[in-house]
Order: structure tokens, then sequence, then C-alpha cells
């Protein structure tokens, strides 16, 4: 995991993509328990969005000490001071430095990913704070390129993956769909994840596998018609269809995306 710093191999083959990194960030703090963790460390830490299993483990450099980067660990020197806050007796950034750094030093829709999980998970941040914090910044270093998602963070997206969607929505030259659109049945509530009116098209990301359904809600007949629906599932109140493979949402995709 990290240099004197071992686990079982059976153990460390089971975990996931993004354990396996939270792991070594534990491992780091046990190698250098005065480190303050940044970036995609701290993001672990916080339970923010972590894609796939990033190489290494970043950590603010203290004043006396110099960048570098050794067995997993990248040391970052900073001339702008960061809020610190302690988790279970590990330094981090705070959570609006953390998710403007990675705005900062990340692709537009992993920023746009950790920062909508980052209102979310945090009521009394904001999209405007977060530009805030990015425009206060002495250095203007991919400055212009953390504007984009921080504009764009919104805390409606229950998942990283419906993050990554809307940006590529908004790519695709699609208009943007309305989040978590609710139909009431005589006996259920449906919710889809988008929802286009004008094409009376809806989107369940992730959960459908991509299906995408159209036409008319309409209540259940016959079998389905029952409001006793598994916890965790969703009615089938109106008739879907499955777009091309090409377009759906890859299971791979799912899998190396934490909530």
């Amino acid at each position: 995991m990290s240099s004197g710093v071992y686990a079982s191999r059976v153990a460390w083959e089971a975990l996931k993509p993004w354990e396996r990194y939270l792991a070594r960030v534990h491992a780091a703090s046990m190698r250098y328990p005065d480190a303050v963790f940044c970036l995609d460390a701290a993001a672990a830490f916080r339970s923010l969005p972590i894609f796939g299993e990033p190489e290494e483990v970043h950590v603010i450099a203290p004043a006396h000490a110099t960048a570098r980067a050794s067995a997993g660990v990248r040391v970052h020197l900073t001339a702008e001071p960061r809020s610190i806050e302690e988790i279970d007796g590990i330094l981090v950034t705070d959570v609006a430095d953390t998710v403007v750094d990675l705005a900062r030093g990340r692709h537009n829709a992993v920023g746009l990913a950790v920062a909508n999980a980052a209102l979310r998970a945090n009521p009394q941040l904001t999209s405007a704070s977060l530009r805030a914090v990015n425009e206060g910044r002495a250095s203007s270093r991919w400055r212009r390129h953390a504007r984009w998602p921080l504009e764009r963070a919104i805390p409606t997206p229950e998942s990283p993956l419906e993050s990554v969607s809307l940006a590529a929505v908004e790519w695709l030259g699609i208009p943007p769909p309305e989040l978590q659109r609710r139909f009431c049945g005589p006996d259920h509530t449906d919710r889809v994840d988008f929802w286009w009116h004008a094409t009376r098209t809806a989107i369940d990301v992730g959960a459908t596998a991509g299906c995408v359904r159209s036409g008319s809600p309409r209540p259940l007949t016959g079998r389905g018609a029952t409001s006793s629906t598994p916890p965790g599932s969703r009615p089938r109140s109106w008739p879907r269809e499955c777009i091309p493979a090409i377009h759906r949402t890859p299971a791979s995709c799912m899998a190396c995306v934490r909530r």
C-alpha cells in the first residue's frame, strides 16, 4: 500500500478502485501524520466522488519542505493559504478549497461531479461561495478552467454519473433537461432523472442502464398495477424504449464512479 504499510493481498484485491485509493490515503497518513491532504486525497476523506484510482496521494508541503513525488505521494508547494480541517485526526483542506482545487486541476466533468456532490452534502455551501474562493485566489492559474464547473454547480444531481451526463448533454448541444421530475399516478409516484417536456422524453441515468422513456405517463394495468414496489426500485408506469447501445450509459462507467 505504502512504504512500510502492508495489507492482505486477498483483502486488497477485493477492494474497488476508489476504495483502494482511500486505503492508500490512510496508509500515507500513517507515514506522514502531520501532513495536510488535498485534491483527490481530501475528496476521498470527505466521501466526495473519486473516479477510478488516482495514481498519487496529494499533500501540501510544510513551509520547510520541497515539492516532490515519492512512493505514490506527491507533495505540493503553494503560496496560497488553505483552510484546514481535521477529520478523524487527519488534516485535510476544507470542502470549498478541495472543490476549487479539483475544479482547477481536473477535467471539467470531474470538477462538476465533485462540486455538485459537495453542494448536496453541505447545505451551507453554495455555488456562489465556491466561485468566490476561486476568484479570490491570488494565483490565476487554471482559474478560468474552474469557472465552467463552478458556475454550473447545483445540488440536485443524485450521483456523479448524473453530473457527468449533464456535462455531456451540454457539450452535445442538447437543451438542458428538467431534473428529478416526478409523475403522480393514482397508486404511486414515478420519478425520472432527466425530463425534456418538448419531446416528452425522459432518461433514468444509471438506474435503468441508460434507457430512455418516451410517451405520456399512464397508470399501470394488469400485473404491475400495484403500489407495493420493492424498496429502491421504480414502478414501470409508462412505456420505455431503449436507445442504441452506443448511446446507452455503459455499465463500465457506473463501476468506476463512487457516490
